[in-house]
């Protein structure tokens, strides 16, 4: 059996005012749902990967929230950001050393429901 190990950062918030003052205009949290719907979604992925691999792969996962804000996105082209691994360098030094974890997965906020803004991301 092939075990994967992941881990999930958790950022609650995203503030781009300083480092990209046109695209941050305020800044952005992650609702107690948003939290809790992303963290469900998260924990299935070891049966799913179970399920797609007949049992060949295990994922063995780690969720850890982030006390800092996201205070940078990559760009990716054609208007869209991501949480690139520059931009969590220091979550990524400090948890995720050389051979650690297989995949990062980040849960950041994107959308402002007050406004209806929203920072394009593909992934």
């Amino acid at each position: 059996m092939i075990l994967w190990k992941a881990l999930l950062l958790v950022y609650g918030c995203l503030d781009l005012r300083r480092s990209e003052p046109e695209v941050g205009k305020g800044r952005l949290l992650l609702s107690e749902q948003e939290i809790e719907d992303g963290l469900r979604s998260f924990s299935s992925l070891p049966a799913l990967v179970a399920e797609l691999s007949e049992g060949e792969a295990a994922l063995r996962h780690q969720v850890v929230p982030v006390e800092r804000c996201l205070d940078s996105l990559t760009p990716m082209g054609d208007g869209l950001r991501w949480p690139s691994p520059s931009d969590t360098r220091v979550e990524l030094d400090l948890l995720a050393q050389r051979g650690r974890y297989d995949s990062v997965f980040v849960l950041w906020p994107q959308n402002d429901p007050r406004t209806g803004a929203t920072i394009p991301s593909e992934g």
